[in-house]
């Protein structure tokens, strides 16, 4: 079984949404066809939470970790320019992002970028980032 991350994120605190949620319905979704072996459970804000992605791509490359699930595009950036850095070094280390809302991965089975996923993902994260 190839390993994944679960990103779960909320700009706000737990007192008004929780991150828990998200982790549950993620494992409940993917928990049988991955090892999740690690989740980013955390409140920031989207704009602000550079350092923690670039924590999440340090683990998943040093673990070996092939895939990269979050409920929405906005759960990983709500800037434009900071998903598409984020997705560059997944591509480069062949990490799937698996944006579970609309079914999207990033890579084919064979490993190879999947283009048209790319291009959504492009405009998805425009409108993350209004």
């Amino acid at each position: 079984m190839e390993k994944a991350i679960i990103i779960s994120r909320c700009s706000t605190n737990e007192n008004r949404q929780d991150v828990t949620r998200q982790s549950q319905e993620l494992i409940s979704n993917y928990g049988n066809q991955y090892e999740i072996v690690k989740e980013f459970t955390y409140y920031k804000s989207g704009t602000k939470n550079d350092e923690v992605n670039a924590e999440i791509l340090d683990y998943a490359i040093k673990n070996g970790v092939k895939h990269i699930i979050a409920i929405e595009i906005s759960r990983i950036s709500r800037k434009i320019s900071s998903f598409a850095l984020f997705l560059e070094k997944c591509n480069e280390n062949q990490i799937n992002i698996i944006i579970d809302n609309f079914k999207l991965h990033t890579l084919l089975p064979s490993g190879e970028i999947n283009g048209m996923v790319q291009t959504m993902l492009s405009i998805a994260s425009t409108f993350a980032s209004l």
